[in-house]
């Protein structure tokens, strides 16, 4: 009897496989051929799971953006203070960091390969940073101008490590940002105009 194969689960696993490929690589620098060979199949099959390289690699990076977004969020209660979310978002920063940096150079490469016009035009990243926004806001229990606050500052956290290797440890940016967070400016961040 043939194998059955889960062709939706096997699509997730080859996305899965091909970040290391991108954020190793680099987007132009890997030919379908390449990553077809990386993932250990066939061309033919390749295609019949992605049209093409910019179809997986926008599928690969929503893909890995839901799982960073669910594993922040998930189990996150709702009782717990604000600093006790921080230090658990950190806390959850730090054990997959590299899956956070990998996915950062994946968007600047994309943004520098396609322009920054047709990356802001694309559909499913509009979507995609709106739920990113609203699944952060509700789970850290923010306002908007708070949470375009923190988004920034993380981001900023996670390329900073990225490029230096004596750049701060996560844990006392969790620190600097919880005594921001504990500040009037921070609670009132609403009211500053801009």
């Amino acid at each position: 009897m043939p194998k059955l194969v889960d062709h939706e689960e096997y699509r997730k696993e080859l996305l899965a496989q091909a970040v290391e490929a991108f954020a190793q690589e680099g987007f132009s620098a890997l030919s379908m051929k390449d990553l077809a060979t990386r993932l250990g199949i066939s061309p033919g099959s390749f295609y019949h799971y992605f049209a093409n390289k910019e179809d997986l690699f926008l599928q690969m990076t929503a893909q890995l953006a839901q799982d960073l977004v669910r594993y922040l969020t998930e189990d996150v209660e709702a009782d717990w203070s604000s600093e006790k979310k921080l230090a658990e978002t950190f806390r959850r920063l730090e054990v997959r960091e590299q899956d956070f940096q990998n996915f950062f150079l994946l968007i600047a490469d994309f943004m520098r390969i396609a322009g920054i016009e047709k990356f802001r035009a694309s559909g499913p990243y509009g979507l995609l940073f709106q739920q990113t926004h609203a699944a952060l806001r509700d789970s850290m229990g923010l306002s908007e101008r708070q949470i375009d606050f923190l988004l920034t500052y993380i981001s900023g956290v996670i390329h900073n490590r990225t490029l230096s290797a004596s750049a701060a440890s996560l844990r006392a940016h969790q620190q600097m940002l919880a005594s921001l967070i504990r500040s009037p400016t921070f609670e009132h961040l609403d009211t500053i105009a801009g």
